[in-house]
């Protein structure tokens, strides 16, 4: 020993029993261990009733944005309340800033489009230091000790988000209790009740999954159980939705609801021996950027920030407004005097294809692109119209319901936001032996219809793909707020590229030397401004149809103009060259188009096909094709003439 005096006075301390508090009788000494169990005690206490009757998550506050500070840019995160997953509330009293740029520099991240995670967590820090009774030889530090204990918050910057399963399963949980609806012919369901039906559809292995993965493992439990195709909802009956509610939640609360981390009774005790706490931050936010290539910085409308991807704490009082009764709304205008439901859904089921779901069981006369229209929501609010057809499922009619495939020429991709619209003074009806507008009929039903917009009477179904990428939310809340402008009229389908085969004779018949690819790049008469460049085998496929099926063509290009080159394939065995042919180009391959763009009625410069067809709006004859080797493709089919021409007649 070396006579320096030793201190531990903190909540580590005492008896490390959060279930013991002091009983205080006359006489007790009370020493360092007696206050701390007293405060360890309402300390747990307080953590133990939020995770258990509250969860965790935002309560107030804690917005965060990005914003330009001199050549710096930085994420902030406004004042609030929140508390982690261990159930301890933290408390952000003034903005807290952090520099992106820095943080970016000290990760070596690689190109291109990245995630990064605003996370939150409770902690404490020792303070006020007062002079304390030591013992002879004892150093400055050791006669000095932190007399407070203060609770602060630790917010960072991750690459990761925490695991949050507690929170992704009360989302899931909620996605099941909204599958079943009350109908009076329903077939009886008891099954459902049962801890064997209910564990194959929200017990532990499935209630971590993903939001996404949970509908889909949803959508086949039904269309099994009652055996329907399409099926999306349990039809149940009155007498019997009280005991399936109670078996619902009998079984979330004991089987469930124990096997989610961290743990309600000791959170802070790692699930296998070896590992590491579960942890206890709680995600704020969710920021995209792209990180641009050769070191750059990106800018700052590049870097989107989602303050949605967080979970949220409702206090108790509004969720008692969310249940009132539909008489309470009042006389006012905005008082809502039906209750709320959805006009249908609108769900992906291909890479082109949606399922329509219409909520509504009236025979509708829905026209594309007159009185229906489905556009594609850019990042800045900006609408792409899109073509598409609809077939009706006429064998899944019935009272309550009308069921549509929707088929575009477009692929949908990860983070599309799709949103189709309905005319509804425009949408006729047939009811019994007349026929009337959509918008009349919605008037007099018992339900008011989410989305509609009585001024222009215009209908809206929305769509987010996986992975959805963020969105500027003032922006769609105004786009949602005006209830979409008049959408312009298509564009016209512009040729890209004419195709000519060149033969040559050889006696009787007419061989193909080569094929001539014209494209059409420039936009005005007089002048021949666009080009091609860096046309390759590796962005220009060639196909041709044989009898035994689809063979790929080796072939040599040689361009003659910048919009003009020639492909010269090999011959084949027979040698008489490539007769029935395709030529497809990838729409992400590199191609390097100069172009003319009627928006800004200029050339400009394009890296890929898909990009000039984006960006310029422009709808190029050819046929959109799904490739697993190449991707997604335009494809250009031409026919060799003279194969088997005569030159002269046998006769």
């Amino acid at each position: 020993m070396n006579g320096t005096t030793t201190r531990c006075i903190s909540l580590a301390q005492g008896n490390q029993d959060p279930l013991e508090r002091v009983n205080y009788s006359f006489g007790l000494v009370l020493g360092v261990d007696e206050f701390v169990d007293e405060q360890r005690y309402f300390l747990e206490k307080e953590y133990q009733h939020n995770r258990g009757l509250h969860g965790y998550g935002t309560v107030s506050g804690l917005e965060v944005t990005r914003q330009q500070n001199g050549e710096d840019i930085e994420v902030r995160v406004a004042p609030g309340i929140g508390i982690d997953q261990y159930g301890r509330v933290f408390v952000v009293r003034s903005t807290q800033c952090a520099s992106l740029l820095t943080w970016l520099d000290e990760h070596d991240l690689e190109t291109g489009e990245q995630q990064i995670y605003v996370v939150a967590r409770y902690d404490v820090c020792e303070t006020e230091l007062v002079p304390i009774a030591g013992q002879p030889c004892s150093s400055s530090e050791a006669l000095n000790a932190p007399s407070r204990l203060r609770d602060i918050f630790h917010i960072e910057l991750t690459l990761a988000p925490p695991p949050q399963p507690a929170h992704q399963a009360l989302r899931n949980l909620g996605e099941f209790v909204a599958r079943f609806r009350i109908e009076d012919d329903a077939a009886p369901l008891p099954e459902l009740q049962q801890p064997t039906s209910l564990a194959q559809l929200i017990g532990p292995s499935f209630i971590s999954l993903s939001s996404d993965d949970f509908q889909d493992h949803l959508n086949t439990a039904i269309e099994e159980a009652l055996e329907t195709p399409g099926a999306r909802l349990f039809p149940i009956q009155a007498a019997e939705a009280l005991a399936l509610r109670d078996a619902i939640f009998a079984y979330w609360v004991t089987v469930v609801r124990p096997t989610l981390s961290p743990d309600l009774i000791n959170p802070e005790t790692p699930q296998n021996n070896g590992e590491e706490p579960p942890p206890a931050e709680v995600v704020l936010a969710q920021i995209t950027l792209t990180v641009p290539e050769n070191g750059a910085e990106p800018a700052l409308e590049e870097i989107l920030v989602d303050n949605v991807q967080r979970p949220l704490l409702l206090q108790s009082g509004l969720i008692q407004e969310l249940f009132r009764f539909p008489a309470e709304g009042g006389e006012a205008a905005a008082a809502p005097q039906r209750p709320a439901y959805e006009f249908g859904t609108l769900e992906q089921i291909g890479p082109q294809t949606l399922s329509l779901w219409l909520h509504i069981g009236s025979n509708l006369e829905l026209r594309p692109a007159d009185n229906v229209h489905l556009l594609l929501v850019g990042g800045q609010g900006d609408l792409q119209p899109l073509q598409f057809a609809l077939q009706e499922d006429e064998t899944r009619r019935n009272s309550d319901s009308r069921f549509y495939t929707v088929s575009t020429r477009r692929a949908f991709r990860d983070g599309d936001f799709v949103l189709m619209q309905f005319d509804a003074d425009a949408i006729p009806v047939a009811v019994s032996a007349r026929t009337q507008p959509l918008s009349d009929l919605m008037e007099r039903q018992p339900v008011a219809y989410a989305n509609y917009n009585r001024n222009d009477q215009r209908l809206m179904l929305f769509h987010i793909g996986r992975s959805p990428e963020a969105i500027d939310e003032e922006q769609l809340r105004e786009l949602i707020r005006e209830m979409m402008p008049d959408i312009p009229p298509p564009s016209p389908h512009l040729p890209f590229v004419t195709i000519t085969p060149i033969t040559g004779g050889r006696g009787e018949f007419d061989l193909l030397q080569s094929f001539e690819l014209w494209f059409h790049l420039d936009g005005r008469l007089g002048t021949l401004d666009g080009a091609i460049r860096e046309l390759t085998n590796e962005n220009l496929l060639l196909f041709n149809e044989t009898a035994n099926g689809i063979q790929q063509v080796l072939f040599e290009l040689d361009q003659e103009r910048p919009n003009l080159w020639y492909a010269f394939p090999a011959r084949s065995n027979e040698g008489f060259g490539t007769f029935l042919a395709r030529f497809a180009i990838p729409l992400d391959a590199q191609l390097v188009i100069e172009a003319f763009d009627p928006n800004e009625e200029d050339i400009r410069e394009f890296p890929t096909l898909r990009e000039y067809m984006e960006e310029t709006g422009q709808r190029l004859n050819g046929h959109l094709m799904e490739s697993e080797r190449f991707g997604e493709v335009m494809v250009f089919y031409v026919r060799e003439q003279g194969r088997a021409r005569r030159v002269e007649s046998n006769e």
